[in-house]
């Protein structure tokens, strides 16, 4: 669906006033004076939408203190973007997109679940991600792109802590090039700060120098935490 205009969504949305759930993928472009037009999903009444921003320019706003699930993705966006999130009772969202941009103006203390990639801005930058780790306190079940891992290495930041995370997956990267050994490092220090953790998850994710590094068994003996081994059921 391409947006006609900044009012093309809330048109739809006011035109079916008991509407819960949304799927839309969308373009849109500058308005007629070159500017970034703001183009408004808020609804007092969909609870579960799903936002495919495929191209183009424009200022993306959710509100709803009704929203319980929002799975927002962008496909072909090689640069930052603006994304206002103001969804306090928000309890499961997928997050793919670049993080820089992305404006969460209140903690999601409600959330349980967490999708998050890194969209298609790259480098990326990993005071973003700090950011959006901050705002899921209370997070119970998180899946993370593995270059994210790579990214909070390298920046040398304090990772928050996780005391509600029961549940990590861990997915293989888009990116071609990935740095395995920072990567792990990383999930020890996260697994640190995830004490009541008791499932842990693989997905694709590269495991190749394993077998010709020996430091991962080091890494293991000396990061990995007791208490996640005490805590651990399900790998």
């Amino acid at each position: 669906m391409k947006l006609v205009d900044k009012c093309s969504v809330q048109r739809l949305i006011k035109g079916c006033p008991s509407l819960e759930e949304l799927f839309l993928v969308f373009t849109c472009s500058k308005d007629e004076h070159g500017g970034t037009e703001v183009v408004d999903f808020s609804s007092a009444s969909v609870k579960k939408p799903i936002l495919s921003f495929w191209e183009g320019e424009c200022a993306i706003v959710v509100q709803s203190n009704n929203l319980e699930s929002l799975d927002y993705q962008v496909r072909n966006l090689y640069r930052e973007h603006d994304v206002t999130i103001n969804a306090p009772n928000l309890k499961y969202m997928t997050y793919h997109a670049p993080a820089a941009g992305a404006k969460f103006i209140r903690t999601l203390n409600s959330l349980i679940e967490a999708n998050l990639a890194l969209g298609w801005l790259y480098p990326p930058r990993s005071e973003d991600i700090i950011e959006h780790l901050n705002t899921m306190p209370g997070v119970k079940s998180l899946c993370l792109e593995q270059h994210i891992l790579e990214t909070l290495y390298v920046s040398g930041h304090l990772l928050p802590t996780f005391k509600y995370l029961t549940s990590l997956e861990l997915h293989a990267s888009r990116w071609d090039e990935i740095v395995h050994v920072p990567c792990w490092k990383t999930l020890f220090c996260l697994l640190e700060n995830a004490p009541n953790l008791e499932a842990l998850a693989f997905h694709g994710v590269g495991w190749d120098f394993i077998g010709e590094n020996n430091e991962f068994e080091s890494y293991f003996q000396e990061v990995f935490p007791a208490c996640f081994l005490e805590h651990l059921k399900e790998i």
